[in-house]
């Protein structure tokens, strides 16, 4: 059931009771665009009040550079920071939007201290696979780049949920084949996934020949909710701001958490449940609403 919307105080007050019931240790502020919120630094700064592990934020960059002192003084050191093109041309071709803003923050963010990570969506004839243009794609680039700067790379593919289930079926690349894409010009070793984890992760190094590698080692993440599903390792759920929880992206509904008593919220068993990826038709489920 979908209810009102909450104000801050009341979501706040919403996920205090759940961080305490739940014996939740780690929250990631996500959207959508958090930054665009207008109260967005007075929840960080209620949030940096509770007893926690780990304190993050997922932004695309734009309006956060300004603002990254301030995450510091509330303790939320972990930032996501989505870059699906290195080409201006081609984050303009995804975004609309200039690319400096966001790799002007990704450079204070390092600078600063805070543990960036940042998120590339895999969009088949874009910034993977060869174009309309005939254009090599990014994938060496992006390996490059996160190496020379010290930032964990995640490669992500696309999911098909609200505005995507449009361009899926053309833009969708799959993680076999991303895999065949890197072994190209890397000796690839894979990893598990880590507990709780939604990434696996790839060891690269570079062939100098089919035969001989650079010694340097290299490592991408990869999030393949498709082609991979994680159901097993993963420990997230998601309030968003109307108080409806999921414990997964792809739950069509949620649970009404406000509608809830006292003893029903405290006693609520947080089941993750195994969700058929792909199955359902979730074109009303907007990301940005629930937290991607």
């Amino acid at each position: 059931m979908l209810g009102p919307s909450l104000q801050t105080p009341e979501l706040l007050k919403l996920v205090f009771k759940v961080v305490k019931y739940w014996g939740i240790k780690e929250i990631r502020v996500t959207g959508g665009e958090p930054t665009l919120r207008e109260d967005w630094l007075e929840i960080i700064a209620a949030l940096s009040t509770l007893p926690l592990k780990k304190l993050a934020i997922t932004s695309n960059g734009f309006f956060l550079e300004k603002e990254l002192v301030t995450l510091k003084k509330f303790n939320c050191n972990h930032i996501n920071i989505s870059l699906d093109g290195l080409q201006a041309d081609k984050f303009f071709k995804i975004t609309a939007m200039d690319s400096a803003p966001v790799l002007s923050c990704i450079r204070r963010a390092k600078e600063l201290g805070f543990v960036v990570k940042v998120n590339t969506v895999l969009l088949a004839g874009i910034n993977v696979g060869i174009n309309d243009n005939g254009d090599e794609d990014e994938i060496d680039d992006f390996i490059e780049w996160g190496a020379k700067n010290q930032i964990e790379l995640r490669f992500l593919e696309l999911i098909e949920i609200g505005a995507a289930t449009k361009i899926f079926p053309t833009h969708h690349f799959g993680v076999e084949d991303l895999l065949q894409r890197i072994k190209i010009n890397w000796r690839v070793e894979e990893t598990v996934y880590p507990p709780t984890g939604t990434a696996f992760y790839l060891r690269l190094r570079k062939k100098r020949s089919d035969d001989d590698c650079d010694g340097r080692v290299y490592q991408v993440g990869i999030i393949a909710s498709r082609s991979r599903p994680f159901c097993a390792s993963c420990d997230r759920v998601r309030i968003d701001q109307n108080g409806i929880y999921r414990s997964c992206l792809m739950e069509k509904k949620g649970i009404y958490l406000p509608s809830l008593s006292e003893r029903e919220l405290s006693q609520l068993i947080v089941k993750k449940k195994k969700v058929n990826v792909g199955n359902d038709n979730l074109e009303s489920n907007h990301m940005y609403e629930i937290g991607g």
